[in-house]
Parts: C-alpha cells; sequence; structure tokens
C-alpha cells in the first residue's frame, strides 16, 4: 500500500521543482560600441518549452525579443568599454521559467581585407639620440664619454 502511495508523490514532487522552460544563465555577445535601433543583437534558444504558449521578455526597455527568440534593439544604444547587462526570461504554460543574463561585450574592430584577414600594420623601430648637455671650458679627461 505505501509503495502504491510514496512513488507517484515523489514523482510528483520531483517534477514539480524541475523548470520545464530552461534558456542558459548566461550569454556573452560581441557588439559594436554604438549599436543602431533594428540592430540584431542575437537570437535565444529556449530548451523543452512548448513553442505555442512559450512567452520571451526583456527587462531592458532599449531591447526588444521576437517570438523567434531574436533580440533587436528598440532605439540606439552605447556599449561602454565595461559593458552591459540585461536579463531575458522565457516562461511557458507548463510552469516556471528560467532566467538568463545577457552581457553586451564592446568588441575593437579591425581593418579587415577582402577576404576577411586582419590587417596588420607593421612599422620600424626608431632610434633617437638622448638630449645632450656639454658644458663649454669643461675639465678633462677626455674623450667625454656621452652615451654607452
Amino acid at each position: 500500500m505505501t509503495k502504491r502511495f510514496i512513488y507517484p508523490v515523489f514523482s510528483l514532487l520531483i517534477l514539480s521543482c524541475v523548470e520545464s522552460c530552461y534558456i542558459p544563465n548566461s550569454l556573452y555577445v560581441f557588439s559594436p560600441q554604438t549599436i543602431p535601433a533594428g540592430y540584431q543583437i542575437t537570437k535565444v534558444e529556449a530548451v523543452d518549452c512548448d513553442p505555442k504558449t512559450l512567452h520571451l521578455t526583456v527587462k531592458d526597455p532599449s531591447f526588444t525579443i521576437q517570438s523567434n527568440g531574436l533580440i533587436e534593439a528598440r532605439i540606439p544604444v552605447t556599449v561602454a568599454t565595461t559593458g552591459r547587462t540585461f536579463s531575458v526570461t522565457a516562461q511557458d504554460s507548463s510552469g516556471p521559467g528560467s532566467e538568463m543574463k545577457v552581457h553586451l561585450v564592446c568588441s575593437a574592430k579591425q581593418k579587415t581585407n577582402e577576404n576577411g584577414q586582419a590587417i596588420l600594420k607593421r612599422t620600424k623601430r626608431r632610434w633617437g639620440p638622448p638630449p645632450l648637455n656639454i658644458l663649454e671650458n669643461d675639465n678633462g679627461p677626455f674623450p667625454k664619454h656621452l652615451e654607452t
């Protein structure tokens, strides 16, 4: 009798604690320093979610998220050198959802050629003599060693 009662209760408790809709905890995205309006940031992939009842929300009013998970800039946004962070939540009708932190990282843009390879700038080492101070009518010893 107890086996009939305990196993279903434990399985119900375990299943109620499991998140039904899952997205990763954090996501790092390289972005330009100034993001224009309408710029597509990234796409959020949700796992084990019901696509009909999936509800994605963004906590930052500067960004919007579409039903397919695509995050776009609503207005022009400036990303500081330290970056910018906002959160996205995913929830469907089968239970509690999950939250993800999106970290925008400002990337320094390198110049590239037509093949997409980075262009390296080469420079020669330059040598310049240090400033010299020679006194007139100085006592020896001569020759003076100005630079070693």
